[in-house]
């Protein structure tokens, strides 16, 4: 943060782990450690499924149902679920 006069405010120095996690996230690392990053996020497979899973148990682990809102877990994704075909589709007709 800077004053009109463009010198820096007292006190608004960075913290170096922040400085750390902006630098890691620059060059497309987890910024909890050295790993690639997934594409389109900031933090590699292991950090994901272990953020995921710490606040699926805060929030009481409300499993995600097709066609609700948010992302699919990754195994439901890596199945290859996330197309499944409707279920009246492979029962034969009654005519």
């Amino acid at each position: 943060m800077k004053d009109a006069d463009q010198s820096p405010v007292a006190g608004s120095e960075v913290p170096y782990s922040t400085q750390r996690s902006r630098t890691r996230r620059a060059k497309g690392l987890c910024w909890q450690c050295y790993q690639p990053a997934k594409d389109g996020t900031s933090m590699c497979e292991k950090h994901i499924t272990k953020t995921r899973e710490r606040m699926r148990k805060k929030r009481g682990g409300i499993k995600w149902k097709p066609g609700s809102r948010g992302t699919p877990p990754l195994e439901y994704r890596q199945n290859g679920k996330d197309q499944a075909q409707p279920e009246n589709q492979n029962q034969p007709s009654k005519t």
